[in-house]
C-alpha cells in the first residue's frame, strides 16, 4: 500500500481546461500528484509522475470518450476514479476495473520499487486479468491481452457456428478451425 496523503491536491479542474467537449462530465477532481517531490518515487525510465483524477458524470455512469479525452490533453498517465470504478489508459485504450485503488488517502498497489515506472506497471498488471510474462514489456503484455481477447471472442462466435452446423464436411472445416484458435489461445496464455 503506498501512502498519498503528501501527494493530496484536491482541486476541482475546470472542464475548459481540456480544450474538448466535455458534454456528460459534472466535475473533475485532481486528487492526487505522484511525482519524486510529492509521494518519494524516483523517476522511472519515461513516467516522471502519475496523475489520479476523480470524475463525476451527469448521467450516473462513466463516458469512456470522456476520460479518454482528458487523458489525451494531459501529458502524464492519469488512473481516474468515477461511479465505483477505476480507469486507466495503456496503449492508447481505456482499461476498466471494479477494483477500490483508493481508500482514504491509500493507494491499494504493493509497493515493490521507488521508480515511478514500476509503480506504472503495477498500475497495468492490475487492469489486466492475464499473468504478466518475464521480462514482457507493457506495450508487449496490452498487445497479447488484446490478441487473446479477440481469439476468445472468435472462438465463441466460431463454437456458436459449429453447434449450429447441419453439414458433417462444413462442421469438420469450422472444427479445425476452431482447434487453430484454442491452440493459439493456449500459446498466448
Amino acid at each position: 500500500m503506498i501512502d498519498l496523503t503528501s501527494a493530496k491536491v484536491n482541486k476541482r479542474i475546470p472542464k475548459n481546461r481540456f480544450k474538448t467537449e466535455l458534454s456528460d462530465i459534472d466535475t473533475v477532481t485532481w486528487l492526487y500528484k505522484i511525482s519524486p517531490d510529492t509521494a518519494g518515487f524516483r523517476h522511472g525510465d519515461e513516467i516522471t509522475e502519475i496523475q489520479i483524477f476523480a470524475a463525476v458524470f451527469k448521467s450516473g455512469a462513466a463516458n469512456k470518450c470522456e476520460l479518454s479525452a482528458i487523458q489525451k490533453a494531459i501529458p502524464y498517465p492519469i488512473l481516474f476514479t468515477a461511479h465505483g470504478k477505476s480507469y486507466f489508459t495503456l496503449e492508447g485504450e481505456l482499461f476498466e476495473s471494479e477494483k477500490e485503488f483508493l481508500r482514504s488517502d491509500t493507494l491499494n498497489i504493493e509497493r515493490r520499487s521507488a521508480k515511478l515506472t514500476e509503480l506504472y506497471e503495477d498500475i497495468a498488471e492490475a487492469f489486466i486479468p492475464i499473468q504478466r510474462r518475464t521480462a514482457e514489456n507493457i506495450a508487449d503484455y496490452v498487445v497479447r491481452y488484446k490478441r487473446l481477447s479477440a481469439i476468445e471472442r472468435n472462438i465463441a462466435r466460431l463454437q456458436s457456428k459449429v453447434d449450429n452446423e447441419k453439414q458433417p464436411n462444413k462442421r469438420i472445416e469450422l472444427n479445425e478451425e476452431l482447434k487453430q484458435l484454442k491452440a493459439e489461445r493456449e500459446e498466448l496464455s
